[in-house]
């Protein structure tokens, strides 16, 4: 009986896991805990019949000082436990590498400019079938062999099957997908286990018996059996959870053939698993999903990366609503008829909300605006938003455009300041509950008041956005500080234009309103759906915590006698 196996874990197996854990806590949904739990259970469960052949047969020996004595199915449980390490952390780094990664905008099935390389990768799944199944018939000639190729061929006879029927199944996802998406957590993992095993081997804690394997090392110490052992689980972890998020993508993008937007997580595995045979699929309702992240992505990065803490088609949705919103916005601000841009967008709801105008739309859309806003116009999911929050968005746009006018504030008044965070935030907030609410699988006992929580929310994370962006405003000949609030410093709008640090010096006032409001509604965050709260609490706390940076900025003297003075005169 010894310890050295389990110190190992100790030193160099837990911590990382622990840390991995730690970081992608406050991420995880539980569509991630049903990832993590499927792949331990198929990776303990398949590696378990090949390892105890291994030792039955003499192939891996661990003498017995390095060892509790703990076994199952002759595997010792210190063995039994890095099947579950291993893969647990390379699940984690797949996990967050893939975090912001929108699966169903990579599937060569909706995004057009893939479907341009489907020949392409038909050509790389049948080489690459060619080439694992060449290698797991040598690797079958070796264990017929036997003597020194015996762990090499085990090895393959194992692996093979299983990476060539997720390259099979998963082959147009696992090329289509950015490479960083697959190499890191295959490669990432397998070079800190080549050293953890390295040192293991280094030290004795485990060996392969002489006359089974290849006597070649890589580097001192290191078998190259090990070295192949390590990249090629890694590879099968990686590859087993990319097929997994390719089932889900078919399933979230394709509501016409899998109509249930948040099935049970066993309905959606067998959802996902009937995607992967599909052959035909429709032109759906998220075709148009690559250019709306397009858009996200050259406009609001930082909104791109929060949708990752949704799932299944309430994330597509958000990111449709947004481009939406971040095309209409634009379309007014860089339009030099900005009236007659507002007015087609309010012509463009009339047809949306009018059933028996919904085939004009398209053709409306293509003739009144430019190219590059159709696909956010026509993706907006209007089927779950009610047409009164989407007027009253172009409402606050419409308050944007007062400022264009020599001498006009629209701002004058803190109502003023709550009226146009109400049409641009408030709204959203509303529209974001909307759809949390449509897609979720549970009720919930009082969505009237999470409707008021949400747009009060909204309107604190604009005041944020506004005492951020006070500056980047004032360029824009925008002041959106109050002209009632400037007066009672002697100031005036224009002041803030011609110098933006004396809209800054009410930073803290408007940071103390956003904070105001988020208590009073971040209780309601709570009474979402289950699986809507995690993304919210982080969406909203990492928007917050901008605003508590912000006020955390030392005060300038004359930002505290400007406080002070407006204290005074309340």
């Amino acid at each position: 009986m010894g310890t050295d196996y389990l110190l190992v874990h100790v030193k160099y197996t837990v911590p990382p896991a622990v840390l991995l854990s730690i970081l992608y806590r406050p991420l995880q949904t539980r569509l991630d805990t049903c990832k993590i739990l499927f792949l331990l259970a198929i990776a303990v469960l398949s590696t378990i019949p090949w390892d105890s052949y291994l030792i039955a047969n003499n192939v891996w020996t661990y003498p017995p000082g390095a060892v509790i004595g703990l076994t199952l199915f002759r595997i010792p449980i210190e063995e039994l436990f890095f099947f579950f390490v291993q893969t647990y952390i390379t699940t984690l780094i797949y996990l967050l590498v893939n975090k912001a990664t929108v699966h169903a905008a990579y599937l060569t099935e909706i995004n057009d400019s893939a479907k341009a390389q489907v020949t392409k990768l038909r050509v790389a799944e049948a080489a690459g079938a060619v080439l694992l199944a060449g290698l797991l018939f040598e690797a079958a000639d070796m264990v017929r062999s036997g003597g020194e190729g015996t762990y090499m061929g085990l090895l393959g006879v194992w692996a093979g099957p299983f990476l060539l029927g997720l390259w099979v199944l998963a082959y147009r996802h696992i090329l289509s997908l950015p490479l960083p998406n697959t190499l890191v957590p295959a490669l990432l993992p397998t070079v800190y286990f080549w050293v953890v095993d390295t040192l293991a081997l280094r030290r004795g804690t485990w060996a392969i018996t002489p006359g089974t394997k290849l006597n070649y090392q890589p580097w001192p110490h290191m078998e190259i059996e090990e070295v192949v052992f390590f990249l090629t689980t890694n590879v099968l972890i990686t590859f087993g959870l990319v097929c997994f998020d390719y089932a889900v993508a078919l399933t979230t993008a394709f509501p016409s053939l899998f109509p249930e937007s948040q099935p049970p997580l066993h309905k959606q595995l067998l959802f996902g698993i009937s995607a992967l045979f599909t052959c035909k699929f429709p032109r759906d309702a998220y075709h148009s999903l690559p250019e709306c992240i397009a858009i996200l992505r050259a406009k609001s990065r930082s909104f791109y990366l929060a949708s990752g803490v949704f799932e299944g088609r309430l994330r597509l949705d958000l990111i449709s609503l947004y481009s939406f919103c971040r095309a209409a916005d634009d379309l007014i601000d860089d339009s030099p008829t900005p009236a007659q841009s507002l007015e087609r967008l309010r012509l463009l709801l009339e047809i949306i909300y009018t059933p028996s105008r919904a085939d004009t739309k398209e053709g409306f859309v293509r003739s009144m605006f430019p190219a590059w806003a159709h696909t956010p116009l026509l993706a907006l999911p209007s089927q779950h938003i009610p047409r009164k929050l989407l007027d009253e968005l172009l409402d606050g746009f419409e308050m944007d455009m007062g400022f264009s006018s020599v001498g006009n504030w629209p701002i004058a008044t803190y109502s003023d300041l709550e009226r146009y965070a109400h049409y641009v935030a408030g709204t959203v907030g509303e529209m974001f509950t909307h759809l949390v609410l449509a897609h979720s699988f549970s009720s919930v006992s009082s969505p009237s008041h999470i409707l008021a929580d949400a747009e009060k929310m909204g309107r604190a994370l604009q005041y944020v956005n506004i005492s951020r962006d006070i500056r980047k405003d004032a360029a824009m000949h925008r002041v959106y500080v109050p002209a009632a609030w400037l007066k009672e410093a002697r100031f005036t709008p224009e002041d803030v234009v011609r110098r933006p640090e004396v809209g800054e010096r009410f930073r803290g006032r408007l940071l103390e309103k956003a904070e105001v409001l988020y208590r009073e509604s971040r209780a309601a965050i709570e009474q979402l759906p289950v699986e809507a709260r995690g993304g919210a609490r982080v969406a909203v706390e990492a928007y917050m915590d901008i605003g508590r940076r912000l006020g955390m900025r030392r005060q300038s003297k004359l930002e505290r006698a400007a406080r002070a003075w407006s204290v005074m005169r309340r």
